[in-house]
């Protein structure tokens, strides 16, 4: 039989321990500046950036559906280039299926984008796309 003693000391010192590694960094982190140059691209709806000169982009998206007995899976492999500089951009995604019947290459898609607006006091980013499919 193991019988496990905490003794008030320990119970002190740990519970101690516990705040001090938790609360620790919070309290570090809430003291810090917010990170210059990061800016919100919110890129869940669209990215409102295109890249920087000399960063190419890379993106692999596995969106799998299952219905039933059938399911479709299409990964899609996406390469952003800067053309020049942060205006413009080329990009392409090259998406292919599987599917319960047939496999293939899907629509190819090539796109330009604008970076119509920078974001600025009031002042959203705004990067049009122009797709070819």
């Amino acid at each position: 039989m193991l019988i496990l003693r905490v003794t008030h000391v320990m119970a002190t010192h740990s519970l101690h321990f516990l705040l001090v590694a938790v609360v620790g960094p919070v309290a570090a982190m809430a003291e810090k500046p917010l990170a210059k140059g990061i800016q919100d691209s919110s890129f869940l709806i669209e990215e409102a950036y295109n890249q920087e000169p000399g960063v190419v982009q890379h993106i692999f998206n596995l969106p799998s559906f299952f219905t039933g007995h059938a399911h479709e899976t299409m990964p899609r492999f996406t390469q952003e280039w800067p053309v020049f500089s942060q205006t413009h951009q080329f990009s392409y995604t090259i998406p292919y299926a599987f599917t319960n019947n047939a496999n293939g290459l899907a629509d190819v898609r090539l796109n330009y984008r604008l970076q119509a607006l920078m974001e600025g006091e009031g002042l959203p980013a705004f990067p049009p796309r122009l797709t070819l499919v």
